[in-house]
């Protein structure tokens, strides 16, 4: 069992040594135990007697300081802008945990740590999937990382504080209505992943256009391979935790839904052709944010206009073709094509984007 002196004690819990002898003075701290040369205390026995008279310091102790707990304790999960926050009640003490929601903006860590009860220290399960899976990041209210833990929490650690197992929700499976109606036992939810680019303009041009023409095929066919994509995605990510040690006492909350495999190559090359020229041909804001999230998922490989030309007016042939040129009052989407091919690549923004 891990010890703790005054000096690690002040620095662990965030406390100066005048209010750790006052405590002890009145009986509300142990009176610590001489080990060799050293005058310590267990680090649970000291956590308990902390939480009782000031749970904010016993908030900022690291999680190995932590008790672990045979019963799960209290929740509640809400939504702030960019994430979830769920908070455990391990007695008087709060231990605040914020899940990042896909496709939203960086959550503020000091709005999440200013809700009420307000905390000193939370964690962060991390976007990124690491060599071993998510990464449990312990940061202070003003958003900088916990050195006193490392900088890291261990899932293991964290899954004893909270009763024996953790409820995990992938990154890419936390729909926010899911994620609060979650409690222990419950049956695994079914959910949908989310994809790294938005189907939403796909599918609602694709509902706007004649059943089975090119291209409606042509939408359907790329919503369902990037929903495809992102599925496959989260599966592994679950697989992940199943065969990681480390992760024995996480338990999955969620379970993408299944969806059928799908690739854009199921469609014949001529019809996808066919059926991105339709969207080009059009002037509306579904058709141009269709055609963004084509390029932002593979460039746009099927699009026309992939190149660009300078034309020399001094020639006389150039001079009487751009002669015969008219101004466009509406222009379609494929000007956007153009215009992101002469830029670079750069895709222009539009409401929808």
């Amino acid at each position: 069992m891990e010890t703790l002196d005054v000096e690690q004690v002040c620095r662990m819990f965030g406390l100066n040594k005048v209010w750790v002898a006052a405590q002890v003075a009145l009986g509300r701290l142990p009176r610590p135990e001489r080990i060799g040369v050293r005058r310590c205390w267990r680090a649970d026995q000291l956590w308990r007697a902390i939480a009782a008279v000031n749970p904010r310091a016993a908030g900022r102790a690291p999680l190995r300081y932590w008790p672990s707990l045979v019963e799960t304790p209290g929740h509640s999960m809400r939504q702030i802008p960019g994430a979830m926050v769920q908070d455990w009640y391990v007695g008087q003490v709060t231990l605040r945990v914020v899940w990042p929601l896909p496709g939203l903006a960086e959550p503020s860590l000091k709005t999440a740590a200013g809700l009420r009860p307000v905390v000193d220290r939370l964690l962060k399960v991390s976007v990124e999937i690491g060599l071993y899976g998510p990464v449990l990041i312990a940061y202070d209210r003003h958003g900088k990382p916990d050195e006193r833990a490392g900088g890291e929490e261990d899932w293991a650690v964290y899954a004893d504080t909270i009763g024996g197992t953790a409820p995990h929700w992938p990154y890419t499976l936390s729909p926010p209505a899911v994620m609060e109606r979650w409690e222990p036992g419950i049956p695994v939810a079914e959910v949908a992943a989310t994809p790294e680019v938005d189907i939403t303009p796909l599918l609602q041009l694709a509902a706007a256009l004649p059943d089975a023409s090119p291209a409606q095929r042509t939408l359907i066919n790329l919503a369902r391979t990037i929903q495809s994509r992102a599925t496959d995605s989260a599966r592994n990510d679950l697989e992940i935790f199943a065969g990681e040690e480390r992760f024995r006492a996480v338990a999955p909350a969620v379970s993408p839904m299944p969806v059928p495999d799908a690739e854009t190559d199921d469609l014949p090359e001529d019809i996808r052709r066919a059926g991105w020229l339709e969207v080009l041909s059009r002037r509306d804001d579904l058709a141009a944010a269709a055609i963004h999230r084509l390029r932002v998922w593979d460039g746009g490989e099927a699009l026309p206009f992939s190149k660009y030309e300078t034309i020399d007016l001094r020639d006389p042939h150039s001079k009487e073709w751009a002669a015969r040129l008219r101004p466009v009052d509406q222009p379609t989407v494929a000007f956007d094509v153009v215009r992101v091919n002469e830029r670079g690549g750069r895709i222009p923004h539009r409401p929808r984007d």
